[in-house]
């Protein structure tokens, strides 16, 4: 499932949205063991503000 950005920082706190289909109803977002805040959803993405942790990167 893509997200972007593809990477984030230690800190946390930025804007991420994942696409892909069936994602009507998200109700959780992990980056690692962590809980994300979605602040909206659709059927075909999730946005979310990222929580602190390990700094991260998606294979591409």
């Amino acid at each position: 499932m893509p997200i972007s950005p593809n990477q984030g920082s230690t800190g946390g706190g930025f804007a991420a949205t994942l696409t892909g289909t069936g994602l009507t109803g998200a109700t959780m977002v992990r980056f690692g063991s962590k809980p994300a805040t979605i602040t909206a959803s659709s059927p075909t993405s999730v946005s979310v503000v990222a929580p602190s942790g390990p700094a991260w990167s998606m294979p591409r």
